[in-house]
């Protein structure tokens, strides 16, 4: 199965085993479905679609990569990464996945926080794609950076991933670790979620003055109306503007007031399980920064138990709860749930009950002239008498199950008319020469 990296796996350990094959399982199916109504869903410029498609990709793919590391738990520290080339591609696609969803959100919520502040301003599907493009192409080149300092990704035996070793190869004190260590993290990861809670933090003020300004008897015929300093701090007056242009009073863009809140319930989502993730980078680079002699921040992590769980686990979960927050903010995708789930069992009962069916139709067969190797009997066998054969019409009956009915269908076989040799019994009518 695999080569063996630690001699024992504490209960920690078997927790995030078995936590990890949860998230294959459940992550698993809900992406798979997900996805499966986004794709029936896109249509040309729907930009909400193309991002909630790619997230639910990535997700899906951290869901499947999980797969290796919890049964290298289970197993007690024997992994299924062990080999060279195996971890090269896992450990590729791993910090693409992690480094795309961080990505897809962030620019999810730029959208989402453009469309606030100006509601008529419209996003561009091709600068989005774009952008999207371009960032694939610099994760791919970042994730080949190993081979280009002739090194490769190699498996961590204390959080059972595959990754690559630069503190290893450069050393703590050396520049190009420094520059790649604040590139993979810092510019990466801490930043993303800073700008990520920004975002939110400004998408979640501008709908409260959005409420507030719908909620209250306001003068729209007045637009010159006194702004207090409370409303200013709740964006109230880009929302009365907003209100005198009758923009906010439409049904579509009540439809997009759900959409926001729906993103945000996901920011926060991003939020709660990036946290220990940042924290755990600026711990460690708080310690690298610490003078000789000074206790390490990370001290208390003895086993690596945080580590993992910031690093690994987190993703984990945040692919599984994605998929649910959409599945609870969107009735066409619990209808879809509902339709595909019914048309499943559907086909199950279908072929539970054909092949319950298939004993007594091989039985029917079996009793109109069909051997059991499938060949037909002879119809002319007991219609030779006396040496006589006569020109007769022959009908074999089978039964033919359909369904709860049974009907019968009848085969009619020609024979060939054909004269007798002897003038003891001529034809009727006919005599021969």
């Amino acid at each position: 199965m695999g080569q063996l990296i630690k001699p024992t796996v504490d209960a920690v350990g078997w927790t995030y085993g078995l936590v990890s094959v949860l998230v294959f399982v459940v992550g698993g199916l809900t992406n798979s479905f997900t996805l499966a109504y986004f794709f029936s869903k896109s249509k040309k410029g729907d930009i909400a679609n193309l991002l909630y498609s790619n997230i639910t990709l990535t997700d899906l793919l951290l869901c499947i990569m999980l797969l290796p590391v919890g049964v290298s738990f289970l197993e007690e520290g024997t992994s299924w990464l062990s080999d060279h080339t195996i971890c090269n591609v896992w450990g590729m696609f791993w910090t693409i996945s992690n480094q795309m969803s961080i990505f897809l959100i962030l620019t999810f919520n730029v959208c989402r926080t453009k469309a606030l502040l100006f509601p008529f301003a419209k996003n561009s599907m091709a600068v989005v794609k774009g952008v999207i493009c371009l960032y694939i192409l610099l994760m791919v080149i970042q994730v080949c950076l190993p081979y280009f300092f002739k090194s490769s990704y190699s498996l961590n035996s204390d959080f059972l991933i595959c990754h690559w070793d630069y503190q290893g190869l450069f050393g703590k004190d050396s520049q190009k670790y420094w520059i790649i260590f604040g590139l993979f993290n810092i510019v990466e990861r801490v930043i993303p979620f800073i700008a990520v809670l920004l975002s939110c933090c400004i998408s979640y003020v501008l709908l409260i003055g959005q409420q507030r300004a719908e909620t209250e008897d306001l003068d729209v015929q007045c637009p010159q109306r006194e702004i207090n300093w409370w409303e200013r701090l709740f964006c109230k007056k880009r929302a009365i503007n907003n209100l005198n242009k009758v923009r906010f009073r439409q049904p579509p863009d009540k439809l997009k007031l759900r959409a926001t809140y729906t993103i945000l319930l996901a920011t926060v989502n991003y939020t709660v399980l990036n946290l220990p993730n940042v924290i755990y980078m600026i711990l460690a680079f708080s310690d690298l920064l610490r003078p000789e002699g000074a206790t390490s921040l990370l001290s208390f992590d003895t086993k690596n138990h945080f580590v993992t769980f910031s690093l690994v686990m987190c993703a984990g979960l945040h692919a599984v709860v994605t998929p649910l927050i959409w599945y609870w903010r969107m009735a066409g995708l619990r209808k879809f749930y509902k339709e595909t789930l019914y048309k499943t069992a559907t086909l199950f009962r279908c072929l539970k009950e054909q092949g319950r069916r298939l004993p007594f139709s091989t039985r029917m067969s079996n009793t109109n002239g069909t051997s059991e190797d499938g060949v037909i009997a002879n119809p002319m066998v007991g219609m030779v008498s006396n040496g006589t054969i006569t020109n007769r019409r022959s009908s074999i009956v089978t039964t033919t199950i359909n369904g709860p009915e049974q009907r019968q269908s009848t085969t009619t076989i020609n024979l060939t008319e054909q004269r007798q040799s002897t003038a003891t019994n001529p034809p009727l009518g006919k005599h021969e020469d």
